[in-house]
């Protein structure tokens, strides 16, 4: 044990559940080292890292040192560490960068972009850290160890570039928007700034677009707003639009085919946006031949009515598939959205298009199955100590109920792949026994790494976007 430390004691010389008396080397206590490691199938273990290196971002669970290896593998990159701090209202990662080269201050800014650019080819965005710094070299403690408390403070001056104040009256409502999330002095804020590499992020985007369409008065989608990532672009786009919300369209077109002859359409989960399908179509790439396009939920537009039925939803959905000039079209989607999906696919076929569906880790009649456990709060109990807004997690019980009422018909004229993620709690053996026992439809299983979020992120993506592309 520690000498004079019995809580410390308690936590690490921890009771071990293998101890066998008649076993000579066996003994009672195990030390709770704080490494993480994993099993080979020959029996090694492999080192992946410290459990006290461990963060969760905006709901991931996030190993610092994965990221500091990716550093690592840099060229330009001599040594790295990746710290969680409290940011821009709340905990953003930050990475330190020592280049294997001198660097003048003035080219920070370049070469930071570099990195940035590395680390996202490789790396899911909630891992890739929203400020970097350059160290010229590491400060240190008395024993040699890096002294973390003594690192800069982040700067994220560097990434806006030349100063361009704001020229219009939208310009200037969205920089005074972003300066209460970002907790920026406005007068700081080049509208030519990047609201991501200020320390934006996703969750953060949700009180964004609940901001603008409250203080604006105009359609705006999430799936947009991560296009549009500047003050300029986005003080463009609002005041190019009309006022409400009645004309805003429902099929979100993701590229720009010219004379596609056929269509990719992508609909998101419960209260999910387009945003949700970011890594899988960069994955997909661009093809003349090919459209792809996300289905929005109505409802996900502060101010918006919603569908009152998935009937309804279809409806509305059908027809803006039939404004399309093409008859061949790939559904897919994820959770909720794979059910409607689903019910898409069968309208459209019997409306004579020729239908693939792949559904992601979309489980039926949850509640008879006690597959999914779906906390039935109300809204307003789920609200606390987080950043979405409250329309959006009425609109996730609504769409919760619709899911739970929905019955489902599988066709087997429709090719259909049912995809897993492997790290779901869902017993997938017992699933496929249930789908193949109660509905006897030809349906093709794949899996793919990552839970029931992050199978749509990174490598998993990359995954999902080879299903799809068969």
């Amino acid at each position: 044990g520690y000498l004079n430390q019995p809580e410390l004691t308690a936590e690490r010389f921890i009771e071990n559940p293998f101890y066998d008396e008649h076993q000579a080397n066996s003994s009672p206590r195990l030390y709770k080292t704080g490494d993480l490691v994993r099993y080979l199938p020959d029996g090694n273990l492999e080192f992946i890292g410290r459990v006290d290196d461990q963060v969760k971002i905006r709901g991931f669970r996030i190993e610092l040192g994965e990221i500091e290896a990716q550093l690592g593998q840099i060229d330009t990159v001599e040594s790295s560490l990746v710290m969680a701090k409290d940011l821009a209202g709340g905990q953003q990662l930050v990475g330190y960068i020592k280049p294997n080269t001198e660097i003048e201050e003035q080219e920070h800014e370049v070469f930071i972009r570099g990195v940035l650019a590395t680390l996202k080819e490789q790396l899911p965005d909630y891992m890739v850290p929203s400020f970097i710094m350059v160290v010229d070299d590491w400060p240190l403690t008395p024993n040699g160890k890096v002294d973390r408390k003594a690192l800069p403070v982040p700067d994220n001056s560097a990434l806006q570039g030349e100063y361009i104040a704001p020229s219009t009256e939208t310009e200037r409502v969205l920089v005074n928007i972003w300066s209460e999330l970002l907790n920026i002095a406005p007068e700081s804020i080049s509208v030519t700034a990047n609201f991501f590499e200020l320390g934006g992020h996703s969750l953060m985007t949700l009180k964004l677009l609940l901001f603008i369409q409250q203080r604006v008065q105009k359609a705006c989608d999430l799936s947009t707003l991560f296009l549009k990532s500047t003050v300029q672009s986005q003080a463009l786009l609002l005041d190019s639009q009309k006022d409400g919300y009645e004309n805003a369209e429902l099929l979100l077109k993701m590229g720009n085919s010219s004379a596609p002859k056929e269509g990719i359409i992508f609909i998101p989960g419960a209260a999910a946006t387009a945003n949700d399908f970011k890594d899988v179509i960069q994955y997909l790439g661009t093809d003349n031949n090919v459209e792809i396009g996300v289905l929005r939920h109505k409802g996900s537009i502060y101010g918006e009515d919603y569908f009152s039925s998935i009937e309804e939803n279809i409806n509305e959905f059908a027809l803006s598939l039939e404004k399309l000039i093409y008859k061949k079209v790939t559904l897919i989607g994820h959770s909720y959205g794979g059910a409607l999906a689903l019910a898409l696919a069968n309208c459209m076929y019997k409306k004579g298009y020729q239908i693939e569906l792949i559904m992601l880790d979309t489980y039926f009649e949850q509640e008879k199955q006690k597959a999914l456990h779906v906390q039935h709060a109300t809204p307003s109990a789920r609200i606390k100590n987080t950043e979405i807004p409250p329309y959006l997690f009425d609109l996730y019980f609504h769409h919760v109920h619709l899911f739970n009422s929905f019955e489902p018909v599988i066709l087997d004229e429709i090719p259909t792949t049912l995809v897993f993620a492997n790290e779901s709690s869902i017993s997938k053996i017992d699933y496929k026994k249930y789908l193949n026992k109660n509905y006897r439809a030809n349906i093709k299983f794949e899996a793919v790494g990552g839970d029931h979020f992050t199978m749509l992120k990174g490598k998993n993506a990359k995954a999902i976007s080879a299903i799809i592309k068969g």
